[in-house]
């Protein structure tokens, strides 16, 4: 038995090679926050890395899953 982050097991769960127990005391789920210091105009680097960010995590099944199954 261990505590993991989902995104640390999905595919092993979904693959059948792990079992989730003590569903009932998951806590819920934080969101992710990508924080950075805005003085002036932001590095192109870091709008692109805030973009990458935002449309990696947003589509990885394994981070919205337990957000969808608490809703």
């Amino acid at each position: 038995m261990t505590r993991v982050l989902s995104y640390q097991v999905a595919a092993a769960v979904a693959a059948g090679e792990l079992e989730l127990v003590l569903e009932d005391f998951e806590p819920a789920p934080l969101p992710i926050h990508v924080v950075f210091q805005q003085n002036g105009r932001v590095p192109a680097k870091v709008n692109t890395f805030v973009d990458f960010l935002s449309h990696r995590l947003g589509q990885d099944p394994a981070l919205n899953a337990a957000t969808k199954q608490r809703a």
